[in-house]
C-alpha cells in the first residue's frame, strides 16, 4: 500500500517540482515560498524575479540543495536545481595479502568482502532539473540516478571467490519530462500539464571466477534489468470561489499511469563436466522467487486517480489551509513462472509451474493542514502542518494456475485458485513545524523539523525518532 501512495506522490510532484522550501515542505504546499516555484514548470512566474534567484541548503539526509532561476533579455526565464550527495557511494573496503592465491603460489592480492550488500543498501542519489519558460509556458528536463559500478580487473578475492575479474552494476537512470501552461487558461484557474518519465533499471553481475588449479572457463554474467515508463496528467487548480479578503477554494485532478517492462535478462550456470559457462537469454525475470526460476510475460500497470479539494484563507498576519486528497489506484500484474527442469540433463529446460493474473483496487483519502504565522510581518514566520492519512479500503483478487503434468501417473490436472482480499487500513499522523526568518526584503533563511505518530519524545535522538531534530534549512536570494 505505500508503495503505491509513493508512487502516486511521485507522478504528482513530477508535474510540479522536484524541490520544496521547508516551508513547502511543512505546510505541503499550501503556502510557499520561492524555492517551491523556481523550477515549476507551472509557477515559476510566481517567484517574481527582477534579475536572479539563487538557494543553497542541507537536509537531514545529508543532501545538498542548489538552485539558480534568472531571466535572458529576451524574456526567457531560465532554472536550473540540484539536490543529491554527489560524492556519496558505496565505500568497498578491502584488505591487502601477500599469500597463496587459490591454492598457488603466493602472491598479492586484495580481498573484498559484502560487496553485493554494500553497492545495493549505500545507494547514491543525484537530480538534476532545468527549467526553460516561455510565451506562458513551462517546459522542464530532469535526470536523477542511483547508479553506481564497481569493477576488479585483476586478480581478487570477492565475496570468499577467487576471480579474474569482477563487475557489478546497480542503480536507476531515471530521465524525465515536463510540461505546464503558466498562465489560467480560464477566468478561474486551470493550468494543464503533462509528465513523462522513465527509469532504467540495472542490476548486473559479472564474474570471471577461477575454477580448479585456476582455470578460467569465462565470465558468469548474471542481470535483471527492467525499464519503467510513465505519464501524468493535472489540472492545476480550477477556482470554485476567490474572494479579495484572501479565501481560495479551489478543485483539481491527477491521473498518473505506469508500467514496468522486462527485456532481454542473462542466466548463467557452470557445467563442471563440460568446464565451461552456460548462458541462457530470455525476455523477462531469472530467479524471480529465488534459485532456478524464470518468469515470462510480465505485464504490470499502475493507474491512480487523484481528486483533491483545497481551502486556503490568508490575511496580513495568519495563514491557514487544508486539502482533502482522494486518490483511487489500480495496479494489476500478470506473469508466467518457470522452474527449470533438468530431467534430460539440459541446463536450460523450462517447466511451466504457474500462471498468475491480480487487480487490486484501493482507496485513500488524505488530509493536508498547514497554517503560517507571521510573528513579524515580513520578518519571521512561524510554520505548522500536518497530514492525517484517513482509514483507507480496497480490495485484491488474484487468480493462480498451478500448471500439472500430464506424463505423470497417475497425471497431474491443472489447478486453479481463486482469491478475494478486501482490507482496510487505520488512520496515520505526521507533524512538522519550521520558521522562516527574513533578513531583508531579498535575504530569507528557511528551516522546519518533523515528527511521526511513531516517534518518541527524545530531543537528541536521530532523525526519524526524535520530537525536535534537524530536518532541513534553506539560504535564499531573490533580486
Amino acid at each position: 500500500m505505500k508503495k503505491i501512495i509513493g508512487i502516486a506522490v511521485l507522478m504528482a510532484a513530477m508535474i510540479t517540482t522536484a524541490f520544496a522550501s521547508p516551508t513547502g515542505s511543512v505546510t505541503y504546499s499550501l503556502f510557499k515560498m520561492p524555492e517551491d516555484n523556481y523550477l515549476d514548470a507551472r509557477n515559476y512566474p510566481k517567484v517574481g524575479l527582477e534579475k536572479f534567484f539563487a538557494t543553497a541548503g542541507l537536509s537531514s539526509s545529508s543532501y545538498a540543495d542548489l538552485g539558480y532561476a534568472a531571466k535572458t533579455t529576451g524574456g526567457l526565464y531560465f532554472g536550473i536545481g540540484y539536490t543529491g550527495a554527489p560524492l556519496d557511494y558505496a565505500d568497498i573496503g578491502y584488505t591487502e595479502a601477500n599469500s597463496s592465491f587459490n591454492g598457488g603460489a603466493n602472491k598479492t592480492f586484495k580481498t573484498y568482502a559484502d560487496v553485493q550488500n554494500e553497492i545495493r543498501t549505500d545507494t547514491p542519489y543525484n537530480n538534476i532539473r532545468l527549467l526553460f519558460g516561455v510565451a506562458d509556458m513551462g517546459f522542464g528536463v530532469g535526470f536523477s540516478s542511483t547508479y553506481q559500478l564497481f569493477e576488479v580487473k585483476e586478480d581478487a578475492m570477492v565475496n570468499t571467490t577467487p576471480v579474474k575479474s569482477y563487475k557489478t552494476e546497480f542503480g536507476n537512470l531515471s530521465p524525465s519530462f515536463v510540461w505546464a501552461m503558466a498562465k489560467d487558461i480560464t477566468p478561474n484557474g486551470l493550468r494543464p500539464g503533462v509528465s513523462l518519465f522513465f527509469t532504467f533499471h540495472v542490476d548486473s553481475t559479472e564474474i570471471n571466477e577461477y575454477h580448479a588449479l585456476n582455470e578460467s572457463w569465462g565470465s558468469n554474467v548474471n542481470t535483471d534489468n527492467y525499464t519503467t515508463i510513465g505519464v501524468g496528467l493535472s489540472s492545476g487548480d480550477y477556482y470554485l470561489k476567490r474572494t479579495e479578503g484572501g479565501f481560495k477554494f479551489s478543485v483539481a485532478l491527477a491521473y498518473s499511469l505506469d508500467t514496468t517492462i522486462y527485456g532481454e535478462n542473462q542466466f548463467s550456470e557452470v557445467d563442471a563436466v563440460g568446464k565451461k559457462i552456460i548462458t541462457e537469454k530470455r525476455n523477462g525475470r531469472f530467479n524471480y522467487y529465488g534459485s532456478d526460476t524464470l518468469i515470462t510475460n510480465y505485464t504490470y500497470f499502475f493507474h491512480s486517480i487523484s481528486p483533491s479539494l483545497k481551502v486556503i484563507y490568508e490575511t496580513e498576519r495568519i495563514g491557514i489551509g487544508a486539502q482533502l486528497a482522494l486518490p483511487v489506484n489500480i495496479v494489476s500484474r500478470k506473469y508466467t513462472l518457470y522452474h527449470f527442469n533438468n530431467y534430460s540433463g539440459s541446463y536450460f529446460e523450462y517447466k511451466e509451474d504457474r500462471e498468475y493474473d491480480s487487480t487490486s483496487v484501493d482507496f485513500y483519502p488524505r488530509l493536508y493542514l498547514g497554517s503560517q504565522f507571521k510573528l513579524v510581518p515580513d520578518r519571521f514566520n512561524i510554520n505548522i502542518g500536518a497530514t492525517i492519512g484517513l482509514s483507507s479500503a480496497g480490495q485484491s483478487q488474484s487468480e493462480t494456475t498451478n500448471i500439472g503434468d500430464p506424463y505423470a501417473v497417475p497425471p497431474v490436472a491443472d489447478t486453479t485458485r481463486t482469491s478475494v482480499n478486501p482490507y482496510t487500513q487505520g488512520t496515520s499522523a505526521d507533524f512538522s513545524v519550521g520558521a522562516t526568518l527574513f533578513f531583508t526584503k531579498n535575504v530569507s533563511l528557511d528551516a522546519y523539523t518533523g515528527v511521526r505518530n511513531t516517534d518518541s519524545f527524545n530531543s537528541f535522538g536521530a532523525f526519524g525518532s526524535s520530537l525536535t531534530t534537524f530536518s532541513g534549512v534553506l539560504l535564499s536570494l531573490k533580486y
